[in-house]
């Protein structure tokens, strides 16, 4: 692993005084070419990591390789990183031009070639335009494209993001992160961006890495990290997913009340465990006939309109309460009754680990039940 190219970070701790561990022996991996992203809430360890890999701060312990290269201790001028900050940090009174090109004037790079340049860079970013103008002269996303035209101009083997659209309005952000997707795509760089927005991971990221209490929780692609989340917190954190605590026992996962949910073939015959949701499985009403699924009736607390589909808050009879992500206008009464297909639940067990089970186990569990279609209420 640590000869191949990229970013390679083994066992990376990072501990602050004497007791305080921001990062607790993180082993990450992005491949040249490719968008890591860090995501995990404030204080994760997200940006300690990032400050690492430019060398701003060296890891207490472990390794960091970039290119092939042990970089651990080495100084941040060596490294051919390039960091883009939260905060633009552009000079007030220079122009978008002379912001751009500024880490070459420092590096005393010709005249010609820092002109050719800043030109290459500001066609890139669409700020041609907008060359002579300071930055007070430039809308929110024209100041963070100036910001990655700097990191970039000096022609990094590798770009890292520090959450960089977090000052940007909403709609705004959508668009900058079309935008950065688009740029990715075209530079062919080697990316590590950090956000705390599962959106912007899940969008931008050729792999995802989710932090918590500076551990790593799981790194995968985008599609896998979501639909098969590695543990309780990566399935809560990237989708807010409906967790339903309880216990296996013969085969049947019950709420603490007793009261049995469905009937699963479960790998030990009795533990702790957890089943878990996504809000966008829960549908209205039954299934079509011939698929096992997972009836729930709660009562309806509040419904948020989304546009063309809408959140409805639900506490069923076993006090549980949890999220369905239905299309607009599905509910009409106080009480509303669901399905979710017995093949999109998640299992968990008493660590918050998550249960890998057989390609046979679905079936074996409609299988125990009778019919093709059973249904169990709740």
């Amino acid at each position: 692993m640590t000869e191949s190219a990229g970013i390679n970070c083994v066992e990376v701790t990072k501990t602050f005084g004497s007791a305080d561990q921001a990062l607790r022996q993180v082993t990450v991996s992005c491949r040249a070419g490719e968008t890591l992203t860090l995501v995990g809430p404030s204080g994760c360890g997200k940006t300690t990591l990032l400050r690492c890999i430019a060398g701003l701060d060296n890891p207490t312990s472990g390794a960091i390789w970039i290119n092939g290269r042990d970089m651990t201790h080495a100084d941040p001028q060596r490294r051919s990183t390039a960091m883009v900050f939260q905060n633009y940090a552009l000079y007030p009174a220079k122009t978008v031009a002379a912001n751009i090109e500024f880490p070459l004037l420092m590096a005393k790079v010709p005249r010609r070639e820092r002109a050719e340049r800043v030109t290459e860079i500001a066609k890139l970013l669409r700020l041609t335009n907008h060359l002579g103008k300071k930055p007070a002269q430039l809308s929110g996303g024209q100041k963070q494209r100036v910001g990655i035209g700097r990191a970039l101009i000096r022609r990094p083997s590798v770009l890292l993001m520090d959450e960089p659209l977090s000052n940007l309005d909403a709609a705004l952000r959508v668009d900058m992160r079309a935008e950065l997707h688009e740029l990715f795509r075209r530079l062919g760089a080697t990316v590590v961006y950090v956000t705390h927005d599962q959106t912007e991971a899940l969008t931008l990221g050729d792999q995802v890495a989710v932090l918590n209490d500076g551990q790593l929780q799981q790194q995968a692609t985008p599609r896998e990290v979501y639909t098969r989340p590695a543990n309780r917190f990566t399935a809560s954190f990237l989708g807010a997913m409906n967790l339903l605590d309880g216990t296996v026992q013969d085969g049947h996962f019950r709420t603490p009340d007793r009261s049995p949910i469905v009937e699963l073939r479960a790998p030990t015959p009795a533990a702790t465990a957890c089943i878990g949701i996504r809000p966008e499985d829960l549908q209205a009403g039954e299934l079509p006939a011939g698929r096992s699924q997972v009836t729930l009736t709660g009562k309806v607390s509040l419904v948020e309109l989304l546009g063309s589909e809408e959140l409805t808050y639900i506490t069923l009879t076993s006090g549980h309460k949890l999220k369905a992500r239905l299309p607009a206008g599905t509910v009409t009464a106080d009480t509303v009754r669901l399905s979710v297909d017995v093949e999109r639940l998640h299992l968990f067990d008493t660590e918050g680990r998550r249960i890998d089970v057989s390609p046979a186990w679905h079936q074996e569990s409609a299988a125990v039940a009778g019919p093709p279609s059973t249904v169990y209420s709740h």
